[in-house]
């Protein structure tokens, strides 16, 4: 609690939908149970981007917002995070569209290293040009009646040299195909 009274005033003042964390502890009812006295201090849910640890799937990320609830817990969709830790179609199928707050869309390159953070910080690439099935993805989403944002967060070295124009221009047209 002590490192959440640090962002008391800035959510107050920022008035934010959720607040985004990662699990780094062991998932157990006291964990679960400081995810939701941690939003209920922050009047705001906790935004839950599942990733290779605790937390590594979509229903990993599932249980935790079926135990907490959804008004003060929801997932952060990240496309790179589904296909690469061990997300199935059948967990994208089953969860409830209410417990997802965002996605966050983006390819990836054929992985060339096992260090999960620089593959995820440094070879991320344009919807589209890399290997995931993001047809189906997004078409699994718009089927279910997705509505809310998507945010395109393609995180690359090379990707980063980009003006910010050419970066937004991209953007949409690498993403806007896959959500119309």
């Amino acid at each position: 609690m002590a490192a959440a009274s640090e962002y008391q005033v800035a959510v107050q003042e920022l008035n934010p939908k959720g607040v985004t964390t990662l699990y780094w502890t062991t998932v157990k009812e006291e964990s679960v149970d400081r995810v939701g006295r941690i939003a209920d201090y922050l009047q705001t849910p906790l935004l839950i981007e599942f990733s290779p640890g605790p937390v590594a799937t979509l229903a990993d990320a599932e249980a935790v917002i079926t135990s907490v609830g959804s008004d003060r817990a929801r997932i952060i969709l990240d496309s790179y995070h589904f296909f690469r830790s061990g997300s199935t179609w059948q967990m994208l199928d089953s969860v409830p569209l209410s417990y997802i707050e965002i996605v966050q869309f983006n390819d990836a390159l054929p992985a060339i290293s096992s260090n999960y953070m620089d593959e995820t910080t440094k070879r991320r690439t344009w919807p589209g040009s890399g290997e995931f099935e993001l047809e189906r993805f997004s078409e699994t989403l718009r089927n279910k009646g997705w509505d809310r944002p998507v945010s395109i967060e393609v995180m690359s070295e090379h990707l980063a040299q980009l003006s910010l124009e050419a970066y937004c221009r991209l953007a949409y047209e690498s993403s806007i195909s896959y959500w119309t």
